[in-house]
């Protein structure tokens, strides 16, 4: 199989190099079943290559998938949400209040999507240099799920933030990188949370404060939250370890009903 880099998608590729692991991408593709000659293009790339990091050699070969038809649009913003989702492991949680969100009708929550701005297909690519209305933060993605009876019904949206600038990360031997950065924001209708999710920011070098600590970004997040018409009301909980053990008898009730039905 011949290797002829097109390159059409690669620059923004590139963007995401804090992401593109070679087990993690191999991982999410044979989940996805899709390009199996992943292995193999690897290779014949690094052969060439032999300069490039890892996820530089990735994004050729993701970028050759795509301009040999091996890998479709879809495809590449499948595995891309998965890789980012799986890297945001700092959490907070927020109890999400009374909402005149209407959740059973199409049409309405099609015009609440584009009153947020969330973009009109689901493709990161796509919308990584999208431009914004001063906003700090631009939707690049977004996942729903649905009740399992009543389809028609949201009971939950993830969002997936990319920051409108890329920020300078600082790297192991020194060096610095432009790079995106993924904040993955669930409305939870179905049990009234808000939960925001983030990677950690320590190799972040950019000045703004609201950039490079924590807790700028969270409050950032929750300022972008707070743009949003129709507006998601929220609150904190005020005993965290109560609040906590409710939330994890919520989410465990289901499964207990479950059990006692099957025995």
């Amino acid at each position: 199989m011949p290797i002829l880099e097109k390159d059409v998608y690669l620059k923004d590729l590139l963007l995401f190099y804090p992401y593109l692991k070679k087990q993690d991408v191999i991982s999410k593709l044979r989940f996805m079943h899709i390009f199996p000659e992943f292995r193999d293009v690897y290779s014949k790339i690094r052969e060439k290559n032999k300069k490039d990091d890892t996820s530089h050699i990735i994004a050729k070969v993701l970028s050759y998938g795509i301009d040999n038809n091996i890998v479709t649009i879809n495809e590449l913003d499948e595995l891309l949400f998965l890789l980012l989702e799986d890297s945001l492991f700092n959490s907070y949680i927020y109890r999400l209040d009374h909402t005149n969100i209407t959740l059973d009708n199409q049409e309405i929550i099609n015009e609440i999507y584009q009153s947020w701005e969330l973009p009109s297909e689901k493709k990161i690519l796509n919308n990584v240099n999208k431009t914004t209305n001063s906003r700090a933060f631009t939707v690049c993605g977004y996942r729903e799920q649905n009740n399992r009876q009543n389809h028609s019904e949201l009971e939950s949206l993830r969002l997936l933030l990319l920051d409108k600038e890329t920020v300078l990360i600082s790297n192991k031997d020194g060096s610095t990188k432009e790079s995106v950065y993924p904040t993955i924001v669930e409305i939870d209708f179905k049990r009234n949370l808000l939960h925001i999710r983030l990677k950690d920011v320590d190799n972040i070098i950019n000045s703004d404060e609201n950039v490079r600590t924590m807790s700028g970004r969270v409050n950032n997040t929750l300022n972008f939250i707070d743009s949003f018409n129709p507006h998601i009301n929220y609150s904190n909980f005020e005993d965290y370890r109560t609040s906590l053990y409710k939330l994890e008898e919520n989410l465990l009730k289901e499964k207990r009903n479950k059990k006692l039905i099957l025995n």
